[in-house]
């Protein structure tokens, strides 16, 4: 889809150390292989990358370093590094589709703001993995329309509802907000998933369409 777009929300990579859960001398790759082989994946799709955070995992190095190896996967692909690297929390406004205005005339589209975020902590019931995110409207911005966590591996979504006050009309409006978990890649068998009696989880990511004629978010697992 030549429309499609794609936003990195973390833990790209295992980046393993001595003092983390697993140790590096478990893994398949070393953290230069890691980084190499996310690249070469990302590559024939890099031109639709418009956002991308650290998550736990590369924190790992940030925390012993100071360097965010997500930069190095970015480098690798020449991608405008001040322009969607976000760190820690991202907004993103997205215009799409072309509204008619009447008598011919085309408006510029509808708008969303998106806010994404790796997230921390979680729990094993899924409603304690939606509430990291829930989270966000009261730690991050407000009114955004759809908000993305990571971190806890579960592929799931919720519509919620805001009520705020026009000051123009002067009246009570509704605001649909969608939480979006963004899933994993993460094998259940041999992990530490299984090790932890954590539940085994659908693997994949959110397909999240944002409608062009009206303000309508519609989130596919």
């Amino acid at each position: 889809n030549k429309n499609a777009r794609i936003i990195l929300n973390g833990d790209l990579l295992n980046t393993a150390t001595r003092s983390s859960k697993t140790s590096p001398f478990e893994q398949d790759m070393t953290l230069e292989e890691q980084i190499n082989t996310v690249a070469r994946f990302l590559e024939p799709v890099k031109d639709r990358i418009i956002g991308a955070v650290m998550g736990n995992h590369e924190r790992r190095i940030a925390d012993f370093s100071g360097y965010d190896p997500t930069l190095s996967v970015l480098s690798l692909l020449q991608l405008p590094i001040a322009d969607i690297y976000f760190k820690n929390c991202g907004v993103l406004k997205i215009k799409v589709g072309k509204r008619n205005r009447g008598q011919g005339k085309e408006g510029t589209g509808v708008a969303y703001t998106i806010v994404f975020h790796h997230t921390t902590g979680g729990g094993k019931l899924i409603g304690s993995k939606l509430n990291r995110i829930d989270q966000m409207r009261h730690s991050t911005v407000t009114n955004a329309d759809v908000y993305i966590g990571s971190h806890n591996h579960s592929l799931s979504e919720a519509p919620v509802i805001s009520m705020e006050y026009n000051p123009y009309s002067e009246t009570l409006e509704q605001r649909k907000q969608t939480l979006v978990s963004a899933g994993g890649y993460l094998e259940w068998k041999d992990s530490y998933a299984e090790a932890m009696q954590l539940e085994p989880m659908q693997i994949g990511s959110p397909r999240i369409r944002l409608d062009g004629k009206i303000k309508d978010v519609v989130v596919s697992l």
